[in-house]
Parts: structure tokens; sequence; C-alpha cells
């Protein structure tokens, strides 16, 4: 197969509750954290900009950025957790759409990176703000990119 394997990902509704639902990414593209804080320059006239007062009035915050192809590996990429298999690039989309992405105002996501030998190595919660499917013209597989805010939902 043509896709290079990285660490494995799985995503979470849920995680631990009743319904809880899985997807488990087997070809990243790509995977991005930024941890950020917001901050107010205030550039005054003829200052230089080492002269200049930054002021931080905000905490802070962070951001995952994953990219990943859809895959039909004959697995089941929910992990057992949906009512039916979720195997081909259709029933994938499907299950991506309909799962994850925030519904409720109290779901909560996780994502989890595993090691190449299949441990655990990093995880967070938060929501998912947007997520993406696209198919690149003379690309055969379609292309998943989702937006993750790191954080407690409240």
């Amino acid at each position: 197969m043509g896709w290079s394997v990285m660490a494995k990902v799985r995503l979470y509704r849920n995680p631990g509750e009743a319904g809880e639902k899985k997807y488990k990414i087997i070809a990243v593209e790509s995977l991005s954290i930024e941890k950020k804080t917001d901050a107010t320059r205030l550039a005054l006239p003829e200052m230089s900009e080492s002269d200049q007062d930054i002021v931080r009035m905000f905490g802070v915050e962070m951001d995952i950025s994953l990219t990943f192809k859809i895959v039909d590996d004959g697995t089941d990429k929910s992990e057992g957790t949906n009512g039916t298999s979720v195997v081909t690039v259709w029933e994938q989309m499907d299950y991506l759409l309909e799962n994850f992405l925030t519904k409720e105002t109290d779901d909560v996501f996780k994502i989890e990176i595993f090691d190449r030998d299949g441990s655990s190595a990093w995880s967070r919660e938060g929501v998912i703000t947007s997520l993406t499917i696209n198919l690149r013209k003379g690309e055969t597989a379609f292309e998943c990119s989702l937006k993750f805010a790191v954080g407690n939902v409240i």
C-alpha cells in the first residue's frame, strides 16, 4: 500500500462514557501542535521594536491540526464502538461526519497518539472545531483534516 505509517492516532468521542465512539487512524499525513498565548503590542511612534511594551492579558491555548488519508485496509475503524463495522471509505466518511464534530454541549473529544510499538504516548481532551474531507486532483484517496482545541469542556 502506498501510504507511510507514522505513529498511530485514535480519536474518541465521549471517552469512557456509555456511547463512546472511537476512530483509528493509520495513514497520518501531518500532525501539528500549536501552543500560544495572545499578546497586545503598544507600538508608539518613534519607539524601536525593543522598546515597545507588550501586554499579556490571556492564558495559554493549545490547538492540534491533524491530516490523514481515509484508507480501507479491511479493518473496522470504529474498533467495535459503532453498531455496524466502519470499513469502506464511504462508511468512514459518514462515520466521521456524523460522530466527530461537536453536536451536544457536553460532547468531549480526545486525541491519543501511540508509539510505533502500540503504547500510548500522548493524549489531550477538548473539542473538534472543524472537520474537512477533500479529494484532491490527481489523488486516489480522500483526505480528512481536523482542528482540535485542547481544554476542559464546560
